[in-house]
């Protein structure tokens, strides 16, 4: 149901005043509706919940963590009302109207600045005060008058006492776990900064033990992301259409969309059954088949192949946000358990301009090479850290756009288990694989070492 009813209202809040909603700013259709309003003269933002059922203990929850906001002290809005409307069916929360008095949220070149050193004081004075935000969206933040207001209650506990040390680098590290985008000398910066302000006393082994928390949990968290975006959560509405169930990016396409390139993909794969690409609506889609067509109607077989479709998403969006330049996913279709001669494909908006690495190296300048190099270098230290390989696709994995490495094949990305020993070993195979096929190119010389780092390799150029 549409949220529109809810502006342009007057609601009578008893003894807390007149209530005038005007316009709804932000919404999660289906669950809250943020409008601004005025309460007896004063700018709010009135927050409803407009499923009254399910959205119930998340109304409470939000509710119960701005009371402990307001209670601990820090910077967070006043609290002017809460109960339930019936005359709308929702569950409302009326709150101080605060305006951010300078550009919010902060832009991606700038969140390695003083938006981010602002953020880490922000968390100190949490801790100091025993809350945990848990939700460390920039968006739950506003800058008024040289503070950052805690603008959203949910999923806000609070203790009695300040937060220990355990305590508190381990919420540091769940904010650079979300906030994966952050480089390491930022997040170096940001460790270095919060012991300071809590007057902890650090050297570098805690430093080095504090980054590779962070880049473990930045591959947890993004897992867990992912595996979320797989059951059809948040931008990732899952929908059956026509004996399909299709997991779309809704900021990438809208079901409309989904449907004309599922009906594509089905003319397409008649003639192109190892993959290919789609021409809609004015952009490329590259596609890719997973697993197997069965020779007869096999439920067990597209269960299978279901399953390792769901693990290649996974993957595909855990690369992704940790920032490893793969291509933009846009779907992933699941047959029905008996749809005959149909297969799971992920779907992904192709790179502009970009090539397979293997047909690039041999045109390439020393520029061009060094430039390369550098960025596979960045790229491994990443893979590296977060436990991540190319499968047997090797270098024709990657794509070379003319300035950027793209990873341009979804189905070879793969997720070593954090919890399994034995990474090392499965590294070195990776790494002495990838350096027979840059010898074999002839972009590196072949007495360069597994373990030396490629950007610092001797360019061979003929």
């Amino acid at each position: 149901m549409s949220d529109e009813h809810l502006a342009d209202r007057r609601f009578d809040l008893g003894r807390d005043g007149i209530l005038y909603t005007k316009r709804v700013f932000h919404r999660y259709p289906g669950k809250r509706a943020l409008v601004h309003g005025q309460l007896n003269g004063v700018p709010v933002v009135a927050k409803f919940y407009v499923a009254p059922v399910a959205q119930a203990y998340e109304w409470y929850r939000g509710l119960r963590g701005t009371k402990a906001l307001i209670r601990s002290g820090v910077a967070t809005p006043a609290l002017h009302y809460a109960g339930y409307r019936s005359e709308v069916s929702a569950w409302l929360t009326v709150q101080e109207w605060i305006e951010a008095d300078e550009f919010w949220p902060p832009a991606e070149d700038e969140h390695s600045g003083a938006a981010h050193a602002r953020l880490i004081q922000t968390l100190v004075t949490h801790h100091l005060a025993g809350i945990i935000q848990n939700d460390l969206n920039w968006l739950n933040f506003i800058p008024h008058q040289g503070s950052l207001y805690a603008i959203d209650g949910d999923r806000v506990r609070r203790q009695r006492s300040p937060l220990g040390p355990r305590q508190g680098l381990g919420h540091l590290v769940r904010l650079y776990a979300s906030k994966s985008k952050l480089p390491e000398t930022t997040v170096r910066e940001g460790f270095r900064q919060y012991m300071e302000l809590r007057r902890w006393s650090f050297g570098s082994v805690d430093e080095e033990r504090f980054i590779a928390r962070v880049q473990r949990a930045r591959r947890r968290h993004a897992e867990e992301v992912a595996h979320r975006a797989c059951r059809g959560w948040k931008h990732y509405p899952r929908r059956r259409h026509d004996g399909f169930t299709i997991i779309r990016d809704r900021r990438c396409l809208d079901q409309a969309q989904a449907r004309r390139l599922l009906a594509s993909l089905r003319k397409e794969s008649e003639t192109q059954p190892n993959g290919g690409t789609i021409e809609q609506d004015g952009r490329t889609v590259r596609w890719q088949p997973i697993g197997e067509i069965p020779d007869r109607i096999s439920p067990v077989q597209q269960w299978l192949n279901g399953r390792r479709a769901c693990h290649t998403w996974v993957a595909l969006l855990t690369a992704h946000r940790l920032g490893l330049f793969t291509e933009r996913h846009l779907a992933l279709i699941l047959p029905g358990l008996v749809t005959r001669g149909a297969v799971a494909t992920v779907m992904v908006q192709k790179a502009i301009g970009a090539s397979p690495l293997p047909d690039c190296l041999h045109d390439m300048d020393t520029e061009d090479l060094t430039n390369l190099l550098g960025q596979l270098h960045d790229r491994l230290a990443v893979m590296k850290a977060s436990r991540i390989t190319i499968g047997p696709a090797g270098l024709s994995a990657f794509g070379w756009d003319g300035r950027r490495l793209h990873i341009i094949d979804a189905l070879a990305i793969e997720l070593y288990p954090l919890r399994r020993s034995g990474f090392t070993g499965h590294w070195r195979c990776f790494l002495e694989e990838l350096q027979k096929d840059l010898v074999a190119a002839g972009v590196v010389p072949s007495e360069l070492t597994v373990f030396a780092p490629i950007v610092q390799a001797e360019l061979h150029v003929d």
